[in-house]
């Protein structure tokens, strides 16, 4: 029953549809347009993306998990399952 949006001003908010206002709000310190959202449900994480960096966050209380930040332009990112496997196409 939640949902996350990614702004254009590099910010995610996370919802509970059932309740209008945001359980939390995530920034980017790049303030880049967020380019994908992901959930992994198995290990309990949230991972955003904006074009220079991909940040996995803590899906409960939104505290950061870890950064990675590689050299080329981050374009998206898709997970293999549950299996903890980022795919992470760039330029």
């Amino acid at each position: 029953m939640q949902v996350a949006i990614g702004t254009a001003k590099g910010k995610v908010l996370l919802y509970d549809m059932r309740y209008p206002v945001p359980i939390y709000t995530l920034t980017h310190h790049y303030r880049m347009p967020i380019n994908s959202i992901n959930f992994h449900t198995a290990a309990g994480k949230l991972i955003t993306t904006d074009r220079k960096i991909i940040k996995i966050y803590n899906h409960v209380d939104g505290s950061l998990f870890t950064n990675i930040e590689p050299k080329c332009q981050v374009n998206d990112v898709e997970l293999c399952g549950d299996t903890g496997l980022i795919f992470a196409p760039l330029e």
